[in-house]
């Protein structure tokens, strides 16, 4: 769903939003992306599985 349209010509985008539910395995977190004067231009919802990182 995309609320607004975003063209070449709307000006800087800003992804923002909180985790909504962290764990040690998986993370629940909800995002927006703002547009001009802050108004929500797309919103979206992740769930991210967390792996331990190894040294190379």
């Amino acid at each position: 769903m995309y609320p607004r349209p975003v063209t070449s010509t709307s000006g800087p985008l800003l992804g923002v939003g909180p985790v909504t539910m962290p764990g040690h395995r998986v993370v629940f977190a909800d995002r927006e992306v703002l547009g001009d004067q802050a108004k929500v231009v797309a919103p979206a919802s992740s769930i991210l599985l967390v792996f331990p990182l190894t040294e190379a």
